[in-house]
């Protein structure tokens, strides 16, 4: 196997690894690759390894300072801003982005949004089709993490616009099916959610929740289901209907301890 073949292998195993939140595996893995890929000069293939590995280590904070995380992105920032690489560069700003989106204050969330679309206009120049959704994704996000704090009305039909950009453009990508179907899902979800904190009619965001949950099941991402059907549950009580909402919130919990569960039996087998 030639060592390109084992970076894009690597690079693979750390995808899968994050889609199914084995984060200590997906960090190793995306280091191997990121590595691999920089020896071979390859600055696209580094980023993208680089942001499996920097998300890896913000989930392993787990909401305390992500030190980690932020020593790696801005050391790698500063090379690929040294060596002169766009896309090395702007996929480091959309990682720095990530990082001060959530728990992070108001003032790094509003400075995480000017460096997200800072990002997007490098990838759209660029014509990188699967980033330009990252970062639409992202922009959706921090508007949404606008709403959470009582910024409803502008930031949830803002959080919508990007949400409903990133889709038409997910729906375009080609190459990675279960990659490009999970960016579809998650504009779908932020579509909805958009919509809800937009005060639109309630159905108008149940439909894409629905249709978002319905491909964590085609998927086979049981975490996603459940984070879905919770997140279904949950605005049907916002807007007083919490009895309709009672069947997502039941198949939410089982969902939930049957991964707990598993979970366990795993942990007792290894032992």
């Amino acid at each position: 196997m030639s060592q390109v073949e084992k970076a894009q292998k690597l690079l693979k195993d750390a995808e899968i690894a994050q889609l199914h939140t084995k984060t200590d595996a997906s960090i190793k893995d995306a280091q191997e690759a990121a590595d691999i890929f920089k020896g071979l000069g390859d600055h696209a293939k580094t980023a993208e390894a680089l942001r499996i590995l920097i998300a890896g280590k913000l989930r392993k904070a787990d909401g305390q300072r992500p030190t980690e995380a932020l020593d790696t992105v801005n050391k790698e920032l500063t090379r690929f801003q040294e060596l002169g690489s766009r896309i090395g560069e702007a996929s480091m700003m959309l990682s720095l982005a990530e990082i001060n989106t959530d728990r992070r204050g108001t003032r790094k969330r509003e400075e995480s949004l000017q460096m997200g679309l800072d990002a997007l206009d490098i990838f759209r120049e660029l014509g990188d089709k699967r980033l330009q959704v990252a970062a639409l994704q992202h922009l959706s996000n921090v508007h949404i993490k606008f709403c959470d704090k009582g910024c409803a009305g502008k930031s949830g039909r803002e959080a919508t616009r990007f949400a409903q950009e990133a889709l038409a453009l997910a729906r375009t990508l080609e190459g990675n099916p279960m990659q490009d179907k999970l960016y579809e899902a998650s504009a779908l979800h932020n579509v909805a959610v958009g919509k809800w904190y937009s005060e639109c009619p309630f159905k108008d965001g149940l439909k894409p929740a629905k249709d978002a949950l319905q491909i964590f099941r085609e998927l086979g991402l049981k975490k996603f289901q459940a984070a879905q059907l919770h997140s279904i549950a949950d605005w049907h009580q916002r807007r007083g209907i919490g009895k309709q909402g009672l069947p997502f919130a039941e198949e939410s919990l089982k969902i939930f301890q049957e991964i707990d569960s598993g979970k366990a039996r795993s942990e007792m087998d290894s032992v």
